[in-house]
């Protein structure tokens, strides 16, 4: 499927496609349900404005920020029941807290911050949404490699609960990992095969490449295949093997200067046929839109 090109503002795009489905999601969900979110790499709740950050720190005034996800989330005109706002750093963390205690005081009470890892964080939502009318949204921003796709993933596809949205380091996190000739270190390999869940990507990024040598015979070699939109087709694939038909065939490319890093990717784990259909639909329109 085509996809939209690079912006000079992605950052703001990933964010605002996020917030854009968050509103949705809220008010078409029907009261009854008890609405939950995480966002798992939720910084302070800004973020700063890479095209006029300053030659010396600490000189970024007010506007030189965007809104970060986590705000954005508290923003939007139909809150969630509860908020989980994951954030590895002790002090981000406390800066995100003061920032919902005195920017949002009617929400500080939905609100819980887990200082710790990213993938334990996502367990102990997961393992929470026990009741029949519970259900989510979790928003993915890594920094790198760090989601486990066995510990995190398949958990989050477990639940039947949730709608993910997963911004993938395809680029930066897994086809830069591979050399031109195929070479993969083997801490490399470890990082791979924790994110992608599998092994086969060996076969799906690296080929074999026969040349022929002095002697009339063959050479063979390894050749990278792998860029960044095989390897988002590639997770694609890998996320509809879990998702069981809730995984939107469109996606954002994100970077910057025209280089592909990340890949926005959606998926909805409720099994029913209505609900994937209608979640993949609207996050197919706030995609092209942005």
């Amino acid at each position: 499927m085509p996809q939209k090109k690079f912006g000079g503002k992605d950052t703001d795009r990933k964010l605002k496609t996020v917030a854009d489905y968050l509103s949705f999601y809220t008010r078409a969900m029907p009261d009854y349900f008890q609405l939950s979110y995480l966002d798992a790499f939720a910084g302070t709740g800004k973020i700063p404005h890479t095209e006029s950050l300053p030659l010396l720190k600490g000189t970024l005034e007010i506007d030189e920020f965007i809104k970060g996800s986590a705000r954005r989330a508290l923003e939007i005109p139909k809150p969630f029941n509860e908020y989980l706002f994951v954030e590895k750093s002790h002090k981000k963390a406390m800066e995100l807290q003061d920032m919902v205690k005195n920017d949002f005081p009617l929400l500080k009470n939905n609100v819980s911050i887990f200082s710790g890892d990213a993938n334990e964080g996502i367990r102990e939502f997961c393992l929470k949404l026990t009741h029949k009318n519970d259900r989510a949204v979790v928003f993915l921003d890594p920094f790198g490699n760090q989601i486990g796709w066995n510990e995190s993933i398949k958990l989050i596809a477990q639940t039947e609960k949730i709608d993910l949205w997963y911004l993938f380091p395809t680029g930066l996190g897994v086809a830069r990992q591979i050399s031109n000739a195929g070479r993969v270190t083997p801490e490399s390999a470890r990082s791979l095969d924790k994110i992608l869940g599998c092994t086969h990507w060996r076969e799906a990024f690296i080929a074999q490449k026969s040349t022929p040598d002095l002697f009339d015979g063959q050479r063979e070699s390894l050749n990278k295949i792998a860029d960044a939109k095989i390897v988002t087709a590639f997770v694609i694939e890998r996320l509809k093997e879990i998702f069981k038909g809730g995984v939107s065939d469109m996606w954002l490319p994100l970077g910057n200067r025209g280089v592909h890093k990340y890949s926005l990717l959606f998926a909805c784990a409720n099994p029913s046929k209505n609900a994937k259909s209608l979640a993949k639909r609207v996050s197919k329109e706030i995609m092209t839109n942005n």
